[in-house]
């Protein structure tokens, strides 16, 4: 079974980005959301592996869109985009329950490390 990526951005291009980086790469799927309640509503549709997702979105942020799948799915591994130097940003992501963080714009090789790794992270979980 092939294992689902929540991209979440509310830009499309960066989801359509690590849709076409991630695919090829790791052998999955990337489901694009572009905003909190959109995401919400595909992880109650789907099962998936992995959640990446950006912190600065419209209406609910990254922040927010991160507690929510903290109550409703405590196990699921959540890697967080961030701005480049808003290092700030990320040490409260880790604090508020992600598994990692990638400031963008990011190197493609580090970013894809990243998510190998936070894919392990989730494979572990679900045995």
């Amino acid at each position: 079974m092939t294992e689902k990526i929540l991209a979440v951005d509310d830009e499309q291009d960066m989801t359509k980005l690590l849709r076409r980086t991630l695919e090829p790469e790791l052998d999955c799927h990337v489901l694009e959301a572009f905003n909190g309640s959109m995401a919400l509503d595909m992880l109650e549709e789907k099962r998936v592996s992995l959640v990446i997702c950006d912190i600065k979105m419209p209406g609910m942020d990254g922040f927010e869109l991160l507690e929510h799948i903290r109550n409703l799915y405590p196990d699921m591994t959540v890697v967080m985009l961030t701005a480049f130097g808003n290092i700030e940003s990320a040490v409260a992501a880790i604090k508020k329950g992600a598994y990692d963080f990638i400031s963008k714009p990011f190197e493609q090789d580090e970013m894809i490390f990243k998510i190998k790794k936070a894919m392990e992270r989730s494979r572990l979980l679900s045995e």
